[in-house]
């Protein structure tokens, strides 16, 4: 029986979606919260609203431009 390397099929697969950021940031959030107390939760919800306004849009906007050229 021969055995086929890792990617032997990558060609033919599709391309996987990229999520958007808003539900990348609120699966984190879910990940978070029962691990941190009712403060630090507030305080990674306030963190994670900076990133989504700010550098979060530029870094999924450049990971949105790349699906354009690369396989995801």
């Amino acid at each position: 029986m021969e055995s086929e390397t890792t990617f032997a099929n990558d060609e033919v697969l599709p391309d996987l979606p990229l999520p958007e950021l808003k539900d990348t940031l609120n699966r984190y959030l879910q990940s978070v919260e029962p691990h941190v107390t009712e403060e630090e939760f507030l305080n990674t919800q306030r963190i994670v609203a900076d990133f989504e306004k700010n550098d979060g849009l530029i870094l999924h906007q450049a990971l949105l431009d790349r699906t354009k050229t690369h396989k995801n």
